[in-house]
């Protein structure tokens, strides 16, 4: 693969809720189908930290280092492929927004995020609108793997995670797939206490419990330009 931009995934927590496809199917582009689990639609949210990120053939610029990112997705397919349909993606770093608006054609969101990680590795990960409106509050740490924590069925983390692609439209409303290429996703056990999730008030979930939760520490992954699927 041809990569255009690198960078890791770290410190990665993954919250799942169950939806009606017909919700989604409305908000992804007609050529898209909602792909499912369990017979049901599924909207993630992923709250994680990049690290070093940067365009090929760029040298690192310091605010690239590590900032925090939160994105809302859903799942579909495009005839027999799979891949991701970001609804949202939130992060203070201007750099990241203005590449993946523009490069990628991704519903990029200016947020102010604040993100700590504590001496017990426990993160508190807040992120505010810009009008100062608290949309997203967990704190979560990851925990040994001994059974009483992570009850995510490991075939549904296989299915949410594992994807090699993402689609996007460009200006002309074309239907756009960029590749991308990680390792596999190391799953580890998390407690978390999650405050708020109003981020996901358009989808009617701002009320409901995660069905599904789980984290990893993290990839490093490679992201190629688009194409038309």
């Amino acid at each position: 693969m041809k990569w255009q931009v690198q960078m890791g995934w770290h410190n990665t927590l993954f919250l799942h809720w169950r939806v009606p496809t017909s919700t989604l199917q409305e908000l992804i582009p007609d050529s898209l189908t909602i792909d499912t689990f369990d017979s049901d639609a599924w909207i993630g949210v992923v709250a994680f930290e990049m690290h070093d990120v940067r365009k090929k053939w760029m040298p690192y610029l310091p605010g690239m280092r590590s900032f925090p990112e939160l994105n809302v997705r859903t799942y579909v397919k495009h005839g027999d492929n799979c891949g991701v349909f970001f609804l949202s993606l939130d992060t203070p770093e201007w750099f990241t927004r203005t590449i993946g608006q523009h490069s990628f054609h991704l519903p990029y969101r200016k947020r102010a995020i604040e993100y700590t990680v504590d001496s017990d590795c426990s993160t508190h990960y807040q992120s505010n609108h810009c009008d100062g409106t608290l949309e997203f509050d967990v704190t979560y740490q990851p925990v040994s793997n001994d059974g009483n924590h992570n009850q995510t069925p490991s075939d549904f983390i296989a299915w949410s995670s594992e994807r090699y692609g993402l689609y996007s439209t460009n200006k002309k409303l074309e239907l756009m797939i960029g590749a991308v290429e990680h390792p596999p996703w190391p799953i580890q056990a998390v407690t978390t206490d999650l405050r708020c999730h109003d981020l996901l008030k358009p989808y009617g979930l701002q009320n409901q419990p995660p069905d599904m939760i789980h984290y990893s520490p993290g990839v490093d992954t490679w992201a190629a330009g688009l194409t038309h699927a």
